[in-house]
């Protein structure tokens, strides 16, 4: 057609196009949120590994400290005291009861079985503190006793004779021990310890002036590789100050052995046979 125009009409049909379309972009809250978390489980992990560390170099350290002599001497010290505090228990539970003869074998059986003998010791020790030990305890007799703690007390102690002029050397380690009799205390046995080297002449002085007829010796001269008391007596005669003493026989059985002696002094015509 002449002089007419023509018009197009054009309808695009491409979308809009975003630079961010179908993407997800995170915002600074969200990515600081994760970082977070990603060093919290960092630190958690490095102070994990740090304490198993810590806790393996310990256990090393102690197993190789229980060797060392500080450390045994440190379990040693507590043992003792673990050990005392039990002994001092035991100590306050004894009681003061007597044990009549009838029933004295079955009790001291049960006890030593128990191993409560010597804990009934050392309480006995204890209940005898208000009676006195000065004259065992004096520097001129000190070198008369076995041992620091076994005296004897003042009140029962055995006085040997002496002359006038030697009145402090009447000492010897040796109680005697009382019975009831006829509503009185009359003297029963004594109660002494082994010998020494120094004290056998008066050990048999004591044999003499108080009558012994038998001695029942608790003590061996040796025990293992240690001496435990003097060898008393000669294995045919022998004289220890002036007191005779004869050995007539010897019976050895398995557990013990009887001996049997014949004694006499320096002007006097007695002697006495015992058995040891």
């Amino acid at each position: 057609m002449t002089g007419s125009k023509l018009y197009t009409q054009v309808s695009s049909t491409t979308p809009n196009i975003s630079l961010y379309d179908n993407q997800t972009v995170s915002s600074p809250l969200s990515l600081g949120m994760q970082w977070d978390s990603q060093l919290y489980a960092f630190v958690a992990l490095v102070i994990s590994f740090t304490v198993v560390v810590f806790l393996v170099a310990t256990m090393q350290w102690l197993r190789s400290y229980k060797d060392t002599p500080a450390a045994k001497k440190k379990a040693a010290i507590r043992k003792n005291k673990k050990l005392k505090a039990l002994e001092e228990k035991r100590i306050g539970q004894v009681s003061m009861n007597s044990v009549s003869c009838e029933t004295f074998l079955s009790s001291y059986k049960k006890k030593l079985k128990d191993q409560f003998l010597p804990i009934e010791f050392k309480a006995l020790g204890r209940s005898s503190e208000e009676y006195p030990q000065l004259i065992a305890s004096l520097p001129c007799n000190f070198q008369k006793n076995n041992s620091r703690n076994v005296l004897p007390y003042d009140h029962s102690r055995v006085c040997l004779d002496t002359p006038p002029t030697m009145v402090d050397n009447d000492y010897i380690n040796a109680n005697f021990i009382f019975k009831m009799q006829n509503a009185k205390r009359v003297k029963a046995y004594i109660a002494a310890q082994g010998p020494l080297p120094n004290t056998v002449a008066d050990f048999w002085k004591m044999v003499w002036q108080e009558g012994v007829n038998t001695i029942v010796m608790l003590t061996n001269v040796f025990s293992y590789s240690k001496q435990e008391c003097e060898k008393y007596w000669h294995n045919t005669y022998s004289m220890y100050g002036d007191i005779h003493v004869y050995q007539e026989s010897v019976s050895i059985t398995c557990h013990y052995t009887i001996r049997h002696f014949s004694i006499s002094k320096v002007g006097s015509e007695a002697t006495r046979i015992f058995v040891l």
